[in-house]
């Protein structure tokens, strides 16, 4: 094979690898934290794993994703590239449906809690956890609608490019039936 031209599996496999190491490194940041992190780093820890589950999820959400994808062709669906291809389809589908800032926004809030929670229940007291669900229960939701609100205005922009097709597929290969 040439090493210079990769085909477009190779490269989204290759892009593939790098998101799972973020991911990796991730969690690594996350079991130090829970096993030797001293109790005041916690705020920049949750930092750094907003940073990472921030990049992590726009390379998966980046438009060269999305093409290396289609220009992997169709393996064979029970091989292990077929498996691999659907997987990431299916990922790179669910993470477009949330902005690059709210998913980093729910790992920040997820360490700085979690550190909360751990430190509640070895002193038996709730007081010291309820905050975090409390104080980010806003944010989150305000985000997620706001999510929602831009994923219900692509539908309809789609609906009203449909509404006059006598077809059921319609742009960026949405389906829609009449």
């Amino acid at each position: 094979m040439n090493k210079e031209k990769k085909t477009a599996f190779e490269q989204l496999n290759d892009r593939l690898a790098t998101l799972s190491d973020l991911r990796s490194v991730k969690s690594l940041l996350f079991w130090d934290q829970q096993t030797y992190m001293p109790a005041g780093a916690v705020a920049g820890r949750a930092e750094q794993v907003a940073t990472m589950s921030r990049l992590a999820h726009e390379m998966l959400v980046d438009g060269e994703t999305k093409r290396l994808m289609d220009t992997s062709g169709e393996p064979d669906p029970s091989s292990e590239e077929g498996a691999l291809l659907r997987r990431a389809l299916r990922d790179y589908e669910r993470a477009t449906k949330l902005p690059a800032e709210l998913v980093a926004q729910i790992s920040r809030v997820t360490a700085v809690a979690e550190a909360a929670w751990v430190r509640a229940r070895k002193e038996s007291d709730w007081q010291l956890f309820a905050p975090h669900l409390v104080h980010h229960q806003d944010r989150f939701w305000a985000m997620s609608c706001s999510a929602a609100c831009e994923v219900a205005e692509r539908s309809r922009k789609i609906f009203r490019q449909c509404s006059g097709s006598s077809s059921l597929h319609c742009p960026e290969g949405s389906l829609i039936m009449h």
